[in-house]
């Protein structure tokens, strides 16, 4: 009888997390279901929920996303540097259009990510943004306070070279 009573209490008990596991999925495709088509939804500056990083089983966790202006210009100070051919200006992430830089991790990578910090730290750059995206990040191109291309300065010193698509 006791065998019995077990059984039951623990299939209620997975039938109870099933059900939660459910309405919670469920409810995270009600938030935002067009975020999971990367392929060619395009923000229209409305606020949406993007997914963070699946790292540490936090598969469920939503982060809000940084509306881009609707005249595709960005100007502001740069907020962090990613890597060489990435940066965040006023939390809008910028990919540099037709920049290849290094990969990060590399010693080359390192030397590309240590340019870019040197060329925009403490900056306000204006960015002018091509209305694509890459992932997370709007691609363009940026130009540092005295006019000057950032990407054509970034290979200029060497650090990267120009993308052959």
């Amino acid at each position: 009888m006791k065998r019995r009573r077990a059984r039951r209490s623990a299939s209620r008990i997975i039938g109870a997390r099933l059900i939660l596991l459910v309405a919670v999925l469920v409810a995270g495709a009600q938030v935002a279901p067009h975020v999971l088509d990367r392929a060619g939804f395009v923000d229209r500056g409305e606020r949406v929920a993007t997914p963070r990083a699946l790292r540490g089983g936090h598969a469920l966790t939503w982060a809000p996303s940084v509306p881009v202006p609707a005249s595709g210009d960005v100007v502001g100070r740069v907020t962090h540097v990613r890597d060489g051919d990435t940066i965040e200006v006023a939390d809008h992430p910028i990919r540099f259009a037709n920049l290849d830089c290094p990969e990060t991790g590399t010693p080359a990578g390192t030397r590309a990510d240590r340019n870019m910090r040197a060329l925009v730290s403490g900056r306000t750059l204006s960015c002018r943004l091509t209305g694509r995206k890459s992932y997370d990040r709007w691609i363009g191109s940026c130009h540092l306070p005295d006019g000057r291309d950032l990407a054509a300065a970034m290979v200029q010193s060497g650090a990267c070279t120009w993308w052959r698509g």
